[in-house]
């Protein structure tokens, strides 16, 4: 870890030889939104550190949400509590992710931010690989994070102060941030709303609550074999069949439903 936390010093002390370039912005990836940054540096020079916080008005499953570009494979924060607790044992690329607390580096923050997925940061440094020679950052259009989970929900991006503002590139270059504060909309859901009945996947067609010969099973029998019902499409993946759909309204029937 001391190795790792040297090499990443060295890039930041660096004399600068150009005024590196990071854009932000977001793109549409069917249910998700990628957060962008365009790079544009001098030849071996580029983003090694970065630092962001996200404010959401919805709640994300942060297991599954973010991401970062794999060059990106220190997570400090968490790279830091290891160091703390045994000193030594930090290993290349270990940790959950990048999520983090907004204002709370160097402590225990994953599970807390995952708490609060409604704010959160992004924490994540890169050298590329655990050999002790920095590889080349990445330039161009970079993948840098994914948000999923939550359709419809909004959510502003915009740099973290206290870990050192949003990019940090490896020769130390002075950089030039464009597109921050970023807003983002994440893609309203495209599927049918009797998905969301909290039953569905139970069998209830109609959302009540209750299974019923006229609200759930004839509307199965109305479609099977004629055209594909999404409402009656239990296990919802796109076609009707005896173990998938009929099976599930067999399973619940003349039962309390407990739904989700």
């Amino acid at each position: 870890m001391k190795k790792v936390l040297i090499l990443l010093a060295i890039c930041a002390l660096a004399v600068p030889a150009f005024a590196g370039e990071v854009t932000f912005s977001a793109v549409d990836d069917g249910a998700d939104v990628n957060i962008v940054m365009t790079v544009v540096a001098d030849e071996g020079d580029g983003p090694v550190g970065v630092g962001l916080d996200v404010a959401v008005d919805a709640e994300l499953d942060l297991t599954a949400a973010v991401m970062v570009d794999s060059f990106f494979d220190i997570f400090i924060d968490e790279a830091y509590d290891m160091e703390t607790a045994t000193p030594g044992s930090y290993t290349y690329g270990a940790g959950v992710g990048p999520v983090c607390l907004v204002a709370a580096p160097g402590a225990t923050t994953v599970a807390a931010a995952m708490a609060d997925s409604r704010t959160f940061a992004i924490c994540a440094g890169g050298l590329g690989g655990a050999t002790g020679t920095p590889a080349t950052p990445p330039t161009g259009e970079v993948i840098l994070a994914k948000l999923s989970g939550a359709p419809g929900a909004t959510a502003t991006v915009t740099a973290n102060a206290i870990r050192g503002g949003a990019v940090v590139f490896k020769s130390g270059a002075e950089v030039t941030v464009n597109g921050l504060p970023l807003a983002i909309t994440i893609p309203a859901s495209t599927d049918p709303l009797c998905w969301s009945y909290p039953c569905h996947s139970k069998g209830d067609v109609n959302g009540d609550g209750v299974l019923t010969y006229a609200d759930d099973v004839q509307p199965l029998i109305n479609a099977w074999g004629v055209s594909y019902d999404p409402c009656v499409d239990f296990n919802h993946d796109g076609v009707l069949t005896y173990t998938g759909d009929v099976q599930v309204l067999i399973e619940n029937w003349g039962t309390t439903l407990v739904c989700e």
